[in-house]
C-alpha cells in the first residue's frame, strides 16, 4: 500500500480514535516492527498474567498490544505480518535504547502454547532464537483452579470429580476429529483438559525437541506467588536485561491458591474433596518425578496443601 493509504489510516486514528484504524495502521507498519525476544508459554492458571504484567513494567521490556496474542495456536493462519503488528516498531526500540542507555526487548505470554502439540515446531521455525519462560504450578491445584474458573464462566457444568472422569473421553473425541486441542477458542470440551495440562514433562519434552535447554527457563509458580521480586530477577537475568527498576514489593498483589489472577471468590465452594486430592496427587506423582529429572529440580509438590 502506498503512502497515501498509510496516511489515510493514520488520519483515521487521529480523527476517530477507532480500533479499526489502530489495527489497520499497525498492519501497514508491520514490516517496521520488532519480533518478540521472549515468550511466556504457560502454564494455564500458573500466574502468567501477573508475571507478564510485572515483567513488562520494566523500562527495558515492552508489552505486546495484548498479553495473549495466541498467534501460534489459534491465529497461526493469519501469518507473521499479523503477529508483528502486535509489537513495537524498531524506531521505538532505538529511541527507548537511547533514552535508557540500555537494551530494549519485547515479548508476549500465551499460556495455551505450553500444551498445544504443534506450537513448539511453529515457534522454532518462526523464532528459532526466542527465549521461553514456563511457570509451572502444582498440577493438582492448577487443575482445580482451571475448573473453578470455567465454572464461573459457564464453560463447565459438571462437578470437579465428574469433569475429571469425563476428561479422557472429551479429549479422545477431540483427537479423533482431527483437530488440535486449543485451535478453536470456542472448543470448550477441548479446553476442559484439567489433568492433561498438568503433565508438564510430556509437554516440555516436545519443546526440548525444538529448542536447546538453555533457551528455556522453568519457574515454580508457588515461588512467584510467595516472592515475586526474586522470580522476576531470575527472568531478567535469563533475558539479559538489567536487574533494576522493578516494582516495589508493596506493588504486588497478594495471591492464594484459588483467588489469584482475578478469579472470583465463590462462597459455595468448600474446596477439593480430600480423598480426590489424594487420588490426584498419586496420579501426578510419577509424572512429576519425570519433570524433576528433566529440569534438574525437585518442585516439592508432593504432600502440599491447597495453598501450595
Amino acid at each position: 500500500m502506498g503512502a497515501i493509504g498509510a496516511r489515510g489510516m493514520i488520519g483515521a486514528i487521529g480523527a476517530r480514535g477507532s480500533r479499526m484504524g489502530f489495527v489497520a495502521y499497525r498492519a501497514v507498519t508491520c514490516p517496521l516492527r520488532m519480533m518478540p525476544t521472549f515468550i511466556v508459554i504457560g502454564a494455564h492458571r500458573g500466574g502468567t498474567s501477573a508475571f507478564y504484567h510485572y515483567l513488562t513494567e520494566h523500562p527495558g521490556i515492552a508489552a505486546a498490544t495484548t498479553k495473549e496474542v495466541n498467534f501460534f495456536d489459534r491465529n497461526f493462519h493469519k501469518g507473521t505480518w499479523w503477529y508483528r503488528a502486535h509489537f513495537p516498531s524498531h524506531t521505538y526500540k532505538r529511541l527507548a535504547e537511547i533514552a535508557q542507555q540500555g537494551h530494549f526487548i519485547t515479548g508476549e505470554a500465551s499460556p495455551y502454547y505450553l500444551f498445544h502439540p504443534h506450537v513448539p515446531q511453529r515457534i522454532a521455525r518462526t523464532l528459532p532464537k526466542v527465549k521461553l519462560i514456563a511457570l509451572l504450578r502444582n498440577p493438582v491445584e492448577r487443575a482445580y483452579s482451571q475448573y473453578r474458573r470455567y465454572r464461573y464462566l459457564g464453560w463447565e457444568t459438571e462437578s470437579f470429580a465428574d469433569a475429571i472422569a469425563r476428561e479422557e473421553r472429551r479429549l479422545d473425541e477431540r483427537v479423533r476429529s482431527g483437530a488440535a486441542i486449543g485451535d478453536d477458542p470456542n472448543d470448550v470440551a477441548g479446553h476442559s483438559s484439567y489433568l492433561a495440562r498438568g503433565l508438564y514433562a510430556d509437554q516440555l519434552r516436545r519443546w526440548l525437541r525444538w529448542f536447546p535447554r538453555a533457551h528455556l527457563l522453568v519457574l515454580r509458580s508457588e515461588d512467584f506467588y510467595a516472592d515475586p521480586t526474586t522470580a522476576l530477577k531470575q527472568a531478567l537475568v535469563f533475558l539479559d536485561v538489567p536487574v533494576n527498576r522493578l516494582p516495589s514489593r508493596a506493588h504486588y498483589n497478594r495471591y492464594d491458591g484459588y483467588s489469584k489472577e482475578g478469579e472470583p471468590h465463590d462462597a459455595t465452594d468448600t474446596g477439593m474433596d480430600p480423598a480426590l486430592r489424594e487420588r490426584l496427587s498419586a496420579y501426578f506423582a510419577p509424572h512429576n518425578r519425570h519433570l524433576y529429572e528433566m529440569i534438574g529440580r525437585d518442585m516439592g509438590w508432593e504432600g502440599t496443601g491447597a495453598g501450595a
